[in-house]
């Protein structure tokens, strides 16, 4: 009895049928003043959760982390490539780096102060036989960030690098081209000894202690060489972005030559390994524009149903209710999509 009375509403709210006098509810006045409210309140979450929360909290820059490690192994087994180890001292020195960046506004492998990558490795006590560095800017969509280095070649190179064992993610907010950014690194590494690892990622202000098995004083990795791309200038200034790859022993890398990666199906083959809590915490581009999507199709069926049930029977009112919550949800699916393409980039 209950099933009948939901079927039975739901088929007034978007079907033309004689009970509701051919006038479906989701297209009359008040639903549509509705549905607008609800799309302003999602618009607004959606900023709040990029620009505020996930910036802010150390919770959600946490989790987008570990989803990026989750991620980044996803596309390792989809090529048949070992997963990597999450390592503390991996995530401790990709957090300074990134708090480094943050701090003194610059988006590049090195610092204006000359600083390799390889200095926070020292810095942290990480010995290794090679490593690696990807950096990217202004994502807050952790697919988003793993696909659009999984679309670069030098980016897929290490992420698909046989010889990288262990994984560290570091996210800081701060300052670039003095416009508020969320600075993204993730180091990749070979250790030479091995290190006591933790399942948890460690916090920016309280970094577990991870003593190495064999008690050796680190050496100093100054003199690892260094192969960058430069950094080409931007227009404008805020762009999604992902930093020139750096590779310490470009000759070690162990990938399929021959494999044209598509980074959607390497995502998608094993997003199911990922808890439907953290997928929609840690990717609100996604989330927010499946739910306009979701308002869109309803509005579009109600629409055919409309004109083409009864349709000597019109409402104009509510055929202009449908196209115009039509326009404003893509219009917002436009604004999202754009907003995020020119604030994110990779190096």
């Amino acid at each position: 009895m209950k099933n009948y009375k939901v079927l039975k509403n739901l088929r007034n709210y978007f079907i033309p049928n004689a009970e509701n006098e051919f006038q479906p509810k989701i297209l009359k006045p008040k639903a549509a003043i509705f549905i607008f409210l609800l799309i302003i309140i999602i618009e607004n979450l959606f900023f709040l959760t990029n620009y505020f929360f996930v910036p802010y909290s150390e919770f959600l820059a946490n989790l987008i982390g570990q989803t990026i490690a989750d991620l980044t192994n996803s596309s390792r087994l989809n090529y048949n490539v070992p997963p990597l180890k999450i390592n503390p001292l991996l995530f401790q020195a990709a957090q300074l780096k990134a708090e480094d960046m943050a701090q003194k506004g610059y988006f590049n492998h090195v610092s204006p102060d000359n600083i390799t990558p390889w200095y926070w490795l020292d810095k942290v006590g990480y010995k290794y036989i090679s490593a690696g560095e990807n950096l990217a800017i202004n994502f807050t969509d952790s697919e988003e960030v793993v696909k659009a280095w999984l679309n670069s070649e030098t980016h897929r190179q290490n992420i698909l690098n046989k010889n990288f064992t262990e994984i560290g993610i570091g996210i800081a907010k701060g300052t670039y081209q003095d416009k508020p950014a969320i600075f993204i690194v993730q180091m990749f590494g070979n250790p030479k000894i091995s290190y006591v690892s933790q399942n948890s990622i460690p916090s920016s202000n309280n970094y577990p202690v991870s003593s190495p098995i064999a008690n050796q004083k680190p050496s100093s990795i100054s003199s690892v060489p260094l192969k960058t791309k430069p950094l080409q200038s931007i227009n404008p200034s805020l762009v999604p972005t992902i930093a020139p790859t750096t590779i310490t022993n470009p000759n070690n890398l162990d990938i399929d030559k021959n494999s044209s990666v598509k980074s959607e199906m390497v995502i998608n083959n094993e997003i199911a390994n990922i808890s439907l809590f953290k997928k929609i915490i840690t990717n609100p581009l996604e989330t927010t524009n499946n739910i306009l999507k979701i308002f869109a199709i309803l509005i579009i069926v109600s629409l055919i149903f409309k004109i083409f049930i009864q349709i000597k029977m019109q409402f104009p009112l509510l055929i202009v209710n449908g196209a115009l919550l039509l326009m404003i949800i893509f219009s917002a699916l436009w604004v999202n999509d754009y907003l995020v393409s020119i604030w994110a980039k990779i190096i």
